[in-house]
């Protein structure tokens, strides 16, 4: 069981962190850096499980990337019958730092069929000062598109005003 914990793909987590960011486009060297870098994943409990095609990561969960990092209370990994990811994804408490980056909520899904994440539970994207919120915000990764519904909303600040992001996040590892 230990043997697919350490066989996750690092590009869909890479996938992952940038979809939550992604209403700026990020540079080919930078991507292809983070495809090839070794994703870390900690949390208080794993389980995998073969037959239901799962593994789940509970309790203070930390993906670790170069780029970024994602915590959350519960990430679950799906996977099909010839055991290729389908889906992630992450509940309770979510927060993505990824650079100047930061995006929340309380449940995103990340679905590798049509390269789409959809943030809910309040979900907030920031990069500076600047902000965008909703209901609910899908981010198209092919496209470089992103969709906010259920009373949208952006601030957007000058470039000398937008100095409020949010703090950064702290793990126990001091990153």
């Amino acid at each position: 069981m230990a043997k697919n914990k350490n066989s996750l793909p690092s590009a869909p987590f890479f996938c992952l962190l940038i979809l939550f960011l992604a209403f700026n486009s990020w540079a080919q060297e930078e991507e292809a850096t983070a495809l090839i870098s070794p994703v870390k994943i900690t949390s208080d409990q794993m389980e995998a499980d073969k037959n239901k095609g799962t593994v789940v990561f509970k309790g203070n969960v930390v993906v670790r990337q170069e780029e970024g990092i994602i915590m959350s209370e519960l990430l679950t990994v799906y996977y099909n019958e010839k055991s290729e990811m389908e889906k992630i994804i992450a509940e309770g408490d979510v927060r993505i730092n990824q650079n100047d980056r930061v995006g929340t909520c309380q449940l995103a899904t990340y679905r590798l069929e049509g390269k789409s994440i959809v943030m809910e539970g309040d979900p907030r994207i920031w990069r500076g000062g600047d902000v965008v919120e909703g209901e609910t915000i899908t981010i198209f990764m092919d496209s470089d598109r992103m969709i906010v519904e259920g009373g949208a909303r952006a601030v957007i600040h000058k470039k000398e005003d937008s100095k409020n992001a949010p703090e950064p996040l702290a793990d126990s590892e001091g990153q």
